[in-house]
């Protein structure tokens, strides 16, 4: 049975609103739509309910940009993709920052049914998400309501004397008994945070004065065992005929797992922030990084057509070609390679490998990268094999992601050092250089996805900052575990692999003699 689905279109051509259409309709789709060409039809239109809009980005009269603010204007939270023939990069980019969620381009319609599901499911998750913290919230507040009857420490201030009466539930709740605690005022202020005393007695102060009606604080207060809670601290003086304050009543209530609460929301609100930051960021490198292999492609492919090379020109762009092609490959396969690892699809066949030619073939295979550089490659082992049940394919990717990023960031002239050593029942790939380093604060997030300690370096250096997240990933399937070392900026880093050997090697070599490794 065909899946319904209701799509707002923006589009001022019937016939580019039917293409998509049909294109919907061939994956299963019961379509019902409208289209829209101006922001009056528009308003009118999302008086209904809608599960998607697709918009062109340039109408003669309206604009995806101003159907998107149309969208915030009404407070609707929709999947919007951005479905045209142009569009540039940048444009693309800020589109999506202020609420796109993807963009398409006509003459690539294959994606466009991919991106629906993909937006659909993140719009549900994103109403799941909004209907669990409105419940918290709710939880919440009957919670306070609930802590105001249960949790009140009581005291009485007499101004004239100083003297201050607690009761025993305020005793408690700061770990005292009956006689641990003195009934001078000034011992009270004593037991307040030093960073919130001033803003409190300039609070309480006011109070007394008549400034304000009600005294209501939030604030930090000692216990006995010399820890803090929070306390919501609320308060109404008495003046006597002559205008003077006489006497103040209380209450505190311990607030502090809701301050709890919210610097955990806090902490997550400020990761969500850097988490988008982080994708708009990525976003911009594969854009970047994809095309600029395409242009070179296109570029030659056109002039092949349209001039007349001799053999010699004919044969180097025929080489540009498809030395870019395989670049683009390599691009597109780590991503897809990450891809499968947060799904956890990315599989291992294993048997016994032998890392010592893994290792010559990837430096063999990076000597002439290294040697544009003048960068000397030193390697420092000398035993014939070591053992280690793996993916071959898979090792050696993760070995040539790392002595690739070693030269990659090392300046002309600079050094590399690839060391493959025993320890105990593990062995020790250690890759080092001295190159542009790291900084010691973002050294816990090296192998992260889509983290660079500065952005402009992968678009400098090229690629799309995913190798080190990819070998995290190969080494930890292999029961192994990876680390990096960097004394700071300019001074260098060393990544260390460590995997566990095959322990009777002597019983695996009659393996090997029939099935070599790779």
């Amino acid at each position: 049975m065909s899946k319904p689905l209701h799509i707002l279109i923006v589009e001022d051509s019937e016939d580019d609103a039917e293409l998509l259409i049909n294109q919907i309709e061939r994956s299963g789709y019961n379509p019902t739509f409208q289209r829209v060409d101006n922001s009056v039809a528009m308003a009118r239109a999302l008086e209904q309910q809608w599960d998607i809009v697709l918009a062109d980005y340039n109408l003669p009269h309206f604009s995806a940009t101003a159907a998107l603010s149309l969208l915030k204007e009404k407070g609707l939270d929709l999947p919007f993709i951005i479905v045209s023939a142009t569009i540039a990069d940048g444009i693309a980019v800020a589109a999506m920052k202020v609420g796109a969620s993807d963009y398409i381009m006509k003459d690539n319609l294959a994606r466009l049914v991919p991106a629906i599901e993909r937006e659909l499911q993140e719009a549900a998750n994103r109403r799941d998400r909004q209907q669990i913290q409105s419940a918290l919230r709710e939880s919440e507040d009957r919670w306070q309501l609930a802590l105001r009857g249960n949790n009140d420490g009581i005291w009485d201030w007499n101004i004239q004397s100083n003297q201050v009466f607690f009761s025993a539930r305020w005793k408690e709740m700061l770990g005292y008994t009956e006689d641990e605690i003195g009934t001078n005022h000034q011992e009270w202020l004593q037991r307040v945070h030093p960073d919130d005393h001033n803003w409190l007695t300039e609070a309480l102060q006011a109070h007394l004065a008549r400034k304000t009606q009600f005294y209501r604080t939030e604030h930090r207060i000692q216990c006995k065992d010399g820890t803090y809670k929070w306390i919501l601290s609320r308060g109404q003086a008495l003046w006597n005929e002559a205008g003077n304050p006489v006497r103040m009543v209380g209450s505190h209530t311990d607030i502090s797992p809701a301050k709890q609460m919210e610097e955990t929301l806090r902490q997550q609100a400020e990761t969500l922030a850097e988490a988008n930051r982080l994708k708009d960021e990525f976003l911009a490198i594969v854009s970047h990084e994809l095309r600029t292999p395409l242009n070179v492609i296109l570029g030659w492919s056109q002039m092949l057509r349209t001039r007349k090379f001799n053999e010699t020109k004919a044969a180097q762009a025929l080489e540009m070609i498809e030395r870019n092609a395989k670049l683009q490959i390599q691009l597109i396969e780590d991503l897809l390679d990450v891809s499968r690892s947060i799904q956890g699809k990315l599989n291992l066949r294993t048997s016994p490998t032998n890392l010592v030619p893994l290792v010559k073939a990837a430096i063999e295979k990076l000597q002439t990268a290294a040697d544009a550089k003048a960068i000397e490659v030193q390697v420092l082992f000398d035993e014939p094999m070591i053992l280690v049940r793996g993916d071959a394919n898979r090792l050696q990717q993760m070995i040539w992601n790392l002595i690739s990023n070693a030269i990659k960031f090392t300046p002309s002239g600079g050094d590399v050092q690839i060391q493959l050593t025993r320890a105990g029942d593990d062995v020790e790939l250690h890759v080092s250089d001295n190159g542009i380093g790291i900084k010691t604060e973002f050294l816990p997030y090296v192998f992260d996805c889509f983290r660079q300690q500065n952005s402009s370096l992968t678009r400098s250096y090229g690629g799309l900052g995913l190798g080190l997240a990819i070998v995290r990933q190969l080494v930890e399937l292999h029961g192994g575990t990876v680390q990096v070392a960097s004394p700071g900026e300019g001074q260098g880093a060393t990544f260390t692999v460590c995997l566990p050997l095959i322990k009777d090697e002597r019983q695996e070599l009659k393996f090997l003699s029939f099935a070599p490794s790779s």
